[in-house]
């Protein structure tokens, strides 16, 4: 009896795995009711994204990738992240719907500088040095100051060989005498010597001198002698004749009328 039974029970349990056999077998052979793709990742401008989809019978998924859109970011308004000053640039950034960030730098910030403050005065010669300091970062500007320049006199100075105005500094620009023509100074007379200068062309100074010899009597001796002839034939004769021609001549001359009385003792 207790194996009968046992038999039995062996059959029964022989037929419960026949009988869930083929519910499994049919259960791999689904055809599959699949939903709608559902968006799980979102693409972005470069990156693919994911989507997945559900079968309504079986409950199995699929997945499959979202292709990049292939389009230029679209960037919103750059907005300053570090604000830029005198010592240091800044930074602003900017962003794009998919969340990518862009960053550029913000130029230095232009000094704001107080009043300038000569720190080395200039001289006639030298240029000076003047600065001024930024408000904001404290830096020191500097640029030279150029130098005065000579402030000439109006009167030249002159020594045997140059002449030159001065400044008040105590320079003075020199230049090398220029000599021109002779000038007469004194004209010569038959027998006195005359003289004559050159002078400097700019400042006036006489940069030489020179006799000039006198003219001598020359042919007036012959003229007197004859006047005397003649003279002598209107009853001037001898000394007398000698004297009242010299006397005329020499008053021509320039001599004076006393020397014509030297012919007197000529005669």
């Amino acid at each position: 009896m207790k194996k009968t039974l046992s038999i039995l029970l062996a059959l029964l349990m022989m037929a419960g795995v026949l009988a869930v056999a083929p519910m499994s077998a049919g259960a791999t052979d689904c055809t599959h009711e699949w939903g709608d793709w559902s968006e799980v990742t979102p693409p972005t401008h470069d990156e693919p994204g994911q989507q997945v989809k559900e079968c309504g019978e079986c409950g199995e998924t699929d997945t499959d990738a979202i292709p990049p859109t292939g389009e230029g970011h679209t960037w919103g308004e750059w907005e300053t992240v570090t604000p830029s000053t005198c010592a240091a640039p800044g930074l602003e950034e900017r962003e794009c719907e998919c969340g990518e960030l862009q960053t550029r730098p913000i130029a230095l910030k232009a000094h704001d500088f107080g009043e300038w403050s000569v720190t080395t005065p200039p001289t006639h010669v030298n240029p000076g040095l003047r600065e001024r300091e930024c408000k904001d970062c404290a830096y020191v500007g500097s640029e030279a100051v150029p130098a005065l320049g000579h402030t000439w006199g109006t009167t030249w100075v002159t020594d045997a060989t140059h002449h030159w105005k001065a400044c008040d500094c105590g320079a003075k620009n020199a230049f090398a005498h220029t000599p021109g023509g002779w000038i007469v100074v004194t004209p010569p007379t038959a027998t006195q010597e005359g003289s004559q200068k050159r002078q400097c062309t700019t400042c006036g100074y006489v940069v030489e001198t020179d006799v000039i010899p006198a003219t001598g009597l020359g042919g007036w001796l012959w003229i007197i002698l004859g006047a005397a002839g003649v003279l002598g034939g209107l009853g001037l004769v001898g000394a007398a004749a000698v004297a009242l021609v010299g006397a005329v001549i020499a008053g021509i001359l320039g001599v004076a009328a006393v020397g014509g009385l030297a012919w007197y003792f000529l005669a």
